[in-house]
């Protein structure tokens, strides 16, 4: 039987196999190993979920020494770390699931641990040698800002001294002269002159969490806005609606690439606005379905189907919740019934 030989770890498989059944590791361009461990990795990351932070972390450890080269598993075992504020080994797992499979959402990921790890060490250092952390010297800019404003008025008090002695001088010469015969002319007129109009300055930068998930969706969808409420820990995202693509199509990519953007984020909300700035469509995302969902899109699955099931809290025109309700929706694929009359 024809046999290809892992790249990894050097283990003999089957001809025309996706990935390595030793080590995970994809024997051809896009296939991973997360469909054989499917079940495992959504129980982990439904353990995160819970906050079961060393059962999520056990459980993403038994996947590894059956399928090592799993970069999936090596980021979701990251996350569990970064929640718990163990920078360094989310930092290491990271780094690893990087060395297996280049992906920008998570090299983002690193370089936010990187600059945590970075600010932890220089505080304990800081602590360490004695020396307080600056405090912003907010006394003393108001003192220099005291004193500058106490010498403009004293100038300007000074100088309107000297002006009006030099006007009462002038008064004492004499009778003034009168001038009322003579035209008045000019020595040296001066040249006429033309205003240049002044460049604009550069535009300004573009807001880093919008730029991250822009190059998630790399224009399909256009997001127009996006904020991130750290309280909460929800990314919220206005996106513009698509020519012959369903709104929840469009809130679906949306959601997915703005939780792919933000590292810190739990639920993504996406409003979806047509002509005129009217929002079509709204819903929720939480991580965890965002997570089920790129593990389906992997497998081949497709966002279309995807986009049916994932989302909660759908909002459409024509559903009005009742105060203290979730929304009340159509089935998926269907349009809301109009509200009947009175």
């Amino acid at each position: 039987m024809a046999t290809s030989a892992c790249p990894l770890c050097f283990e003999a498989n089957p001809a025309g196999s996706d990935f390595c059944e030793a080590c995970g590791a994809p024997l051809r361009e896009g296939a991973v190993s997360d469909d054989a461990v499917y079940r495992e990795i959504a129980e982990a990351n439904l353990l995160r979920v819970r906050q079961d932070f060393k059962g999520a972390a056990d459980r993403c450890l038994a996947v590894l020494r059956r399928y090592p080269n799993n970069a999936t598993v090596h980021v979701l075992l990251a996350d569990v770390y970064a929640e718990q504020g163990a920078w360094t080994d989310a930092a290491q797992w990271y780094e690893m699931a990087l060395d297996l499979q280049d992906d920008d959402a998570v090299r983002r990921k690193l370089d936010d641990v990187r600059n945590r790890v970075a600010s932890a060490e220089t505080s304990e250092t800081l602590a360490k040698i004695g020396v307080p952390e600056r405090k912003p010297m907010v006394w003393g800019y108001v003192l220099a800002v005291g004193l500058l404003v106490v010498a403009v008025a004293g100038g300007a008090f000074l100088a309107g001294q000297g002006s009006r002695g030099g006007q009462r001088a002038m008064t004492s010469m004499g009778d003034p002269i009168d001038v009322s015969g003579v035209a008045p002319r000019l020595l040296n007129p001066p040249e006429p002159t033309t205003e240049t109009p002044v460049p604009a300055g550069p535009a300004p930068a573009r807001d880093s969490l919008l730029q991250a998930i822009e190059s998630e969706t790399r224009g399909a969808p256009v997001v127009l806005r996006a904020v991130f409420n750290p309280r909460e820990r929800v990314v919220t995202v206005v996106a513009q609606a698509e020519t012959a693509v369903q709104p929840r199509v469009t809130a679906a990519k949306a959601a997915l690439a703005a939780l792919a953007a933000s590292a810190e984020a739990v639920t993504a909300t996406v409003l979806v606005e047509g002509e005129g700035g009217r929002v079509v469509f709204a819903a929720d995302l939480s991580a965890e379905a965002a997570r089920t969902a790129r593990a389906a899109l992997a497998g081949g699955d497709t966002v279309e189907s995807q986009a049916e099931v994932i989302l909660s809290g759908v909002w459409v025109p024509g559903s009005v919740p009742s105060e203290g309700t979730a929304p009340q929706t159509s089935p998926p694929g269907e349009e809301p019934n109009p509200p009947s009359p009175g």
